[in-house]
């Protein structure tokens, strides 16, 4: 376990400073929210931050814990642009990556990195409510141990999808 803290943490640590500096530069479109998101068979929280008009980072968390097996996780960071919201819909790209790990009980863990591209739409009901898909080509680094992708240590290529729901404060 102490092996994936000196993984995690030091992600988990810049992704904050990043947040917390960018955020800083704009107080004043400084809206949060946060999201369920569904991805294949998992469920994640998702932390939209507008830092300008147009454009938004958004953390991400999913985790699965099974007693006396091990624990599935990921987390990470995207940057969305959004290209107008004139109207309802708020179509974006962007950029993000991704950590996504696996512990098992006494063994070492395994992650497996992701970096990709997006591009989706949000819909909003209000100000405060939108729903929202998003599409993904994503290139992604397997650990040697690792099985999530089919190709032990290797680089991959891959496609994703994701539904979101989100509450904005």
């Amino acid at each position: 376990m102490t092996k994936i803290l000196k993984r995690i943490i030091p992600f988990i640590i810049l992704l904050l400073l990043f947040i917390q500096v960018v955020s800083a530069q704009y107080l004043k479109s400084n809206k949060k929210g946060l999201s369920a998101s569904l991805q294949s068979n998992q469920m994640g929280i998702v932390f939209p931050i507008w830092v300008s008009n147009n454009s938004a980072i958004v953390p991400h968390f999913s985790a699965l814990w099974v007693e006396d097996a091990g624990t599935d996780y990921a987390v990470g960071l995207s940057y969305r642009k959004y290209r107008h919201k004139n109207s309802s819909v708020h179509p974006y790209f962007g950029i993000g990556a991704s950590l996504v790990g696996l512990t098992i009980k006494d063994e070492d863990a395994i992650i497996d990195y992701i970096f990709g591209v997006n591009s989706g739409a949000e819909y909003f009901f209000s100000d405060q409510f939108s729903i929202g898909i998003e599409a993904q080509l994503n290139v992604s680094k397997s650990d040697y141990q690792s099985l999530r992708f089919g190709n032990p240590g290797g680089l991959n290529l891959n496609t994703g999808s994701i539904l979101l729901a989100t509450i904005y404060y």
